[in-house]
């Protein structure tokens, strides 16, 4: 009947885990799953194309446990081999501050020439383009609400959005100060970059870092640093 003995058993990774994590990227484009992601059960599952032994998982959970036993090195090398070709992402911040942040400044930057809105309210209100007009942009990060993300709200969770924007530069455990201010870096050198394309594609448009970024910028500073 194919009963696992084993506590860990490569056998359940390729029966369970491996094709709803197959199945979890064909339907949502990305691995980083929400903590709180859970399988569809029932007709849902089947209409979804759901292998039946997945059905009702909490899939978010199993997502934690995988890397905790990445980060502390108990996965099995053909388990961990195949998570890297799949693009398992070992940590949910850096993957969301390199595959959905960091595009969305360089858009926004090369396109305004800025980084910055009239209120905090009109910060929150900006969304990423969801047409085909944005190509550089993955397609997981169309509608992020750019502002709320530097300025302190919290993007909605859900089963089709990338996991990792809480605590991106706070300090609610969350890591240290130091790699929040490295995440913080990678940020300033993306703005950098962004805006440098943005004078060289318009000569006559105003490209001022101090006014049109730098304020911005200091604002997630002072959340990493706080």
């Amino acid at each position: 009947m194919g009963f696992p003995w084993e506590t860990v058993s490569l056998e359940k990774w390729e029966l369970r885990d491996l094709p709803v994590i197959k199945w979890f990227k064909r339907n949502y484009g990305h691995l980083a799953v929400p903590t709180t992601f859970v399988c569809p059960d029932g007709k849902d599952a089947e209409e979804s194309g759901l292998p039946r032994i997945a059905a009702g998982a909490l899939f978010g959970l199993r997502c934690v446990q995988i890397r905790k036993r990445r980060a502390a090195g108990l996965l099995d090398q053909v388990v961990e081999r195949k998570l890297e070709q799949l693009g398992f992402p070992t940590n949910l911040h850096t993957a969301f501050l390199e595959r959905v942040v960091l595009p969305s400044v360089s858009h926004y930057i090369a396109k305004h020439g800025h980084l910055k809105w009239d209120t905090r309210r009109q910060a929150g209100l900006y969304q990423i383009p969801n047409g085909n007009d944005a190509p550089e942009i993955p397609s997981f990060a169309k509608g992020l609400r750019l502002g709320e993300v530097l300025f302190g709200a919290v993007r909605p969770s859900g089963s089709d959005h990338f996991a990792g924007s809480i605590g991106l530069w706070d300090g609610r455990g969350c890591g240290a100060v130091e790699n929040r201010l490295e995440r913080f870096r990678a940020l300033e050198k993306t703005a950098r970059f962004a805006l440098e394309k943005f004078a060289d594609e318009n000569e006559d448009a105003k490209h001022d870092w101090e006014s049109g970024i730098a304020e911005t910028l200091d604002a997630v500073r002072a959340r990493c640093e706080s």
